[in-house]
């Protein structure tokens, strides 16, 4: 056993030095923001499809089958948060590899204060500047399909279920820039499956989610155009013990654009597309494709959000997001939201700790099916307040 051990030190040794000779051209930055603020709503809401205020997407469904449970629904409520706060590394092996990996608190199951917070990965990736041109991204991270964010310090909402599309997966991207023109391809996941039940129409089979995406540089901003697709494996479901599901396919077609100068900054997306919950898009819940019945779900929406300095350190923002599922009444299960809007305003101010403070106003207008037929809306008032330090 000693002799073994004298044997692996000079690999142990020759292991250190090259690790050595490899950190002196690595390159280490830390890089986030603490972000802790109040919040209230004059109902109940949902985050994503928790009942809580952790990242407030929608109105949440009154219960008024029962005077107690409808009066509880209605009641304001509040809380104070910092689990929207996150950090993230970037490491460079000289000007043309970089890794990055960058975490948040985010818990919806968590909205009060609370020390049990998980950590949960946003990104863990690779860019890799192959040639002056060409440059490769994988891991988990934003789908190349993604266009512009609105201005909200509802980070973690950012009009996802409301206009926005395109969210955190795992994919590998090349793109090939020329001068003012970007364009980039993608394979990526269909989906994504939390479960430990085995794999879903979103795994089987062998080709990943395509994606084309097209961005015009003209140096205020971008203008740009994306689509996304993928097949569905639905006939091989161990379910279909009658051999009558369906295959079926996702996708997601969408146009995006910015433009800042010293006076706005302005952005904007519209999209439409079929089931893009099988392409994990967080355009609505529930817009995905049922192999049993080979039901499709179609969605469009977009947002609109501009933001202006009124001074030097103060800014005021606005936004207008919406999003539609076709009909979706007529597909899905009562009490299902089909339909979102929301109007954003805000104001922050910068101080000359590096500390940013705001206050944002959402009202959120959304609709739910009640039959195959009819529908009901629900409105909320949110307000947030808080200080934001970046690093």
């Amino acid at each position: 056993m000693l002799k073994k051990s004298w044997m692996v030190l000079p690999l142990l040794m020759a292991t250190s030095q090259t690790q050595a000779g490899l950190a002196k051209n690595l390159d280490f930055d830390l890089y986030g923001f603490l972000k802790t603020s109040y919040i209230t709503a004059d109902q109940k809401v949902t985050s994503y499809g928790a009942a809580g205020v952790g990242a407030i997407t929608h109105a949440s469904v009154i219960d008024e089958t029962n005077p107690s449970t409808k009066k509880a629904d209605e009641e304001r409520r509040f809380a104070f948060q910092a689990q929207q706060s996150r950090f993230g590394f970037k490491v460079r092996n000289g000007k043309n590899v970089t890794a990055r990996l960058e975490f948040d608190f985010i818990d919806f199951g968590a909205s009060a204060p609370s020390p049990d917070y998980d950590i949960r990965i946003r990104i863990a990736m690779l860019d890799w500047q192959i040639s002056e041109n060409l440059k490769f991204q994988g891991g988990q991270k934003w789908v190349a399909a993604m266009g512009v964010l609105p201005h909200t310090y509802n980070y973690v909402q950012s009009s996802f279920y409301s206009g926005n599309t395109g969210f955190i997966s795992q994919e590998m991207a090349l793109k090939y820039s020329l001068g003012s023109v970007d364009v980039t391809g993608a394979i990526s996941s269909r989906g994504r499956n939390q479960g430990n039940g085995g794999v879903t129409e979103n795994e089987r089979g062998f080709l990943p989610a395509l994606t084309l995406r097209a961005d015009y540089k003209h140096g205020a901003g971008i203008v740009g155009a994306s689509i996304m697709g993928a097949k569905l494996e639905g006939e091989s479901d161990a379910l279909n013990t009658t051999n009558t599901y369906h295959d079926g396919n996702a996708f997601i077609a969408k146009v995006y654009g910015s433009y800042k100068n010293s006076s706005f900054d302005l952005r904007a997306e519209y999209f439409t597309g079929q089931n893009t919950g099988d392409l994990f898009m967080l355009a609505i819940a529930g817009d995905t494709f049922t192999s049993s019945t080979g039901q499709n779900i179609s969605t469009s929406g977009g947002f609109l959000s501009v933001k202006a300095p009124v001074s030097k350190k103060n800014n005021v923002y606005a936004g207008y997001g919406m999003v539609e599922m076709n009909d979706g009444e007529k597909y899905v299960a009562a009490n299902s939201l089909i339909g979102n809007k929301v109007i954003t305003a805000g104001v922050d101010h910068k101080t000359d700790s590096g500390i940013t403070a705001f206050l944002e106003l959402q009202s959120f207008d959304s609709e739910y099916s009640v039959t195959s037929t009819t529908t009901k809306s629900y409105d909320a008032m949110t307000l947030e307040t808080g200080l934001v330090f970046k690093f």
